[in-house]
């Protein structure tokens, strides 16, 4: 469940950052091969459903229970399951700035331990966590995002799951050494967001990291969805051991964005 109405498209000085991170000897072999489809993840343009996708969100968070669990994001995947409406924010492939991120942690093209990518929709950043060699679990509040998830990577080794960000399985608590969470928490509203942030940092493992991704509010940006985080809001994702170890203003064309990186105590 990852909320956006501009494009993750990146300045032009982001924009060389990620492609020599992509075009770089990737070491060839099954990770090399997993990464192909995503080389280039800066020309990606989006189709004439785009508008008419973020205006259906918005038409079904009209009227919902603002101190509750977004479930009415089910019914948008449901629908995009039978082409009744698009997903907004499906681009075919991860999150550049993820890309980039992998890339530079990890230049031996290889991780280790558990990860979990929080809001997956249809998989794509969980794709590529797991193509660096971590045990990924993804998660996201609408079944028929996972269902599609499953499908459009029948081969997967990520184990997708349905779970609410805010009712957690008590066993993933504290079950993970890398945390991804792209835009997730501003997809909720703005009276969960504290709760949200609280509930990431639950996931962490000690001496783990969460990668945060959001995009930061503008003069002249319409009511939410999405609700997009201020400085202090991504600074909740600090709590229960968790401390911020380094937070970045990232200008990107659609928008800038906060990259916040955490590690747990």
């Amino acid at each position: 469940m990852a909320l956006g109405h501009s494009v993750e498209l990146p300045d032009q000085h982001v924009a060389c950052t990620l492609q020599v991170a992509l075009q770089r000897d990737l070491g060839g072999g099954d990770h090399a091969a997993s990464l192909s489809r995503w080389r280039n993840p800066v020309t990606w343009v989006p189709d004439d459903g785009l508008v008419d996708g973020i205006e259906r969100v918005r038409e079904l968070a009209v009227g919902a229970d603002e101190g509750a669990s977004p479930w009415w994001y089910e019914q948008l995947y449901a629908e995009a399951r039978v082409g009744a409406s698009r997903v907004p924010w499906d681009h075919g492939e991860p999150t550049p700035y993820l890309v980039a991120w992998l890339r530079e942690r990890f230049p031996s093209g290889r991780g280790s331990g558990r990860a979990v990518v929080v809001g997956c929709a249809y998989g794509d950043d969980a794709e590529l966590v797991a193509s660096y060699g971590f045990a990924v679990t993804a998660f996201d509040i609408s079944a028929s995002a996972v269902e599609t998830a499953r499908s459009r990577h029948p081969a997967s080794a990520v184990d997708y799951r349905q779970a609410d960000l805010l009712g957690l399985p008590e066993d993933w608590r504290g079950a993970f050494d890398l945390v991804v969470e792209c835009t997730t928490l501003q997809s909720t509203p703005v009276a969960l967001h504290e709760r949200g942030a609280v509930s990431v940092a639950s996931l962490c493992a000690v001496d783990g990291k969460i990668l945060v991704i959001a995009r930061c509010p503008a003069d002249g940006d319409p009511p939410g969805p999405p609700w997009l985080l201020s400085e202090r809001e991504v600074w909740q994702v600090a709590a229960g051991g968790v401390r911020l170890s380094s937070l970045q203003r990232i200008s990107m064309r659609g928008g800038d964005r906060w990259v916040g990186e955490f590690v747990c105590a």
